[in-house]
């Protein structure tokens, strides 16, 4: 794969680009889109979606919202990740 030049990277469009060069699959751990603009930066060069979520925090209303929130931006929702169950 070809080397990383930080100096080329300006854009999360650039990093994206450059990772596409060799990999097949890109996972990018993004912050919750209730924070804004990364997210929807990220969203934007994402091919699909997985929500992540922490049990306990989320109503089954809340997550349908943020489904269908993700969906009218484009997004391709594949599927969702229950996180801390145990806690």
């Amino acid at each position: 794969h070809p080397e990383l030049r930080l100096s080329e990277v300006k854009t999360l469009e650039d990093c994206a680009e450059y990772f596409r060069s060799f990999a097949d699959y890109i996972i990018a751990d993004a912050p919750s889109s209730e924070r804004g603009e990364l997210s929807s930066g990220i969203l934007s060069l994402a091919d699909s979606v997985i929500l992540t979520v922490r049990s306990g925090r989320a109503t089954p209303e809340k997550l349908k919202a943020e489904a269908e929130m993700l969906e009218s931006l484009g997004a391709r929702l594949e599927g969702c990740i229950l996180n801390d169950i145990f806690r």
